[in-house]
């Protein structure tokens, strides 16, 4: 039987690894803030009513109701008009009178005259009639449109970042051990120590 001469031990390496991994701290507790102006929209509205004028002036006056002014005014014509008139009766009673001669009498011009009747008119009053005007109404608008601003505060967030760190610790060595297992071998073999000689 043949046995191994030579012994070989092995002592792997050991390493121990302390990792520590990668770590992000951040504080967000500032919230965002908004400031927000607004302008509200507004109308603006002017508006003119409607007018309707009714003069009936003259139809008044047809009937006698006159202001101050044409009512001195008519009074002057009428008192023109009966003083012309009166004096050409003046004058045509006049012409009557010097014409006796041909047999006219006075006692016969004053008959007539007294035997004259008024001279009658049918007409209806008022003979004037309303100056109506109508004026329409007016509307106008302004609209101011409203408006909104934002003024945006920053958001507060702080962050510190550590890596990831890895450390290695070699706490034994690889080793290799050669064990010769056998005697040395003499040359010759009466060097060795321990030869016994046969015999």
């Amino acid at each position: 039987m043949l046995t191994p001469l030579l012994d070989i031990s092995v002592t792997p390496i050991e390493i121990h690894v302390n990792a520590t991994p990668a770590k992000l701290e951040y504080d967000n507790t500032l919230q965002p803030i908004a400031k927000v102006h607004t302008t509200n929209a507004t109308l603006s509205m002017q508006t003119t009513a409607p007018e309707m004028r009714i003069d009936t002036y003259e139809a008044r006056k047809s009937i006698g109701l006159e202001n101050s002014g044409d009512f001195a005014r008519d009074i002057g014509q009428r008192g023109m008009q009966a003083l012309s008139k009166r004096i050409g009766e003046i004058v045509q009673d006049g012409n009557q009178m010097a014409d006796t001669a041909n047999g006219v009498r006075v006692a016969d011009i004053i008959r007539q005259k007294m035997l004259e009747q008024p001279e009658l008119v049918t007409t209806f009053l008022p003979t004037g009639g309303a100056d109506v005007s109508f004026q329409a109404g007016d509307l106008k608008m302004q609209v101011q449109p409203g408006d909104i601003n934002c003024d945006w505060g920053k958001m507060g967030c702080e962050q510190h970042y550590t890596p990831a760190t890895m450390e290695f610790e070699v706490v034994q060595r690889p080793e290799i051990h050669f064990e010769y297992l056998g005697r040395p071998a003499y040359v010759p073999p009466s060097a060795d120590p321990e030869y016994e000689a046969e015999e």
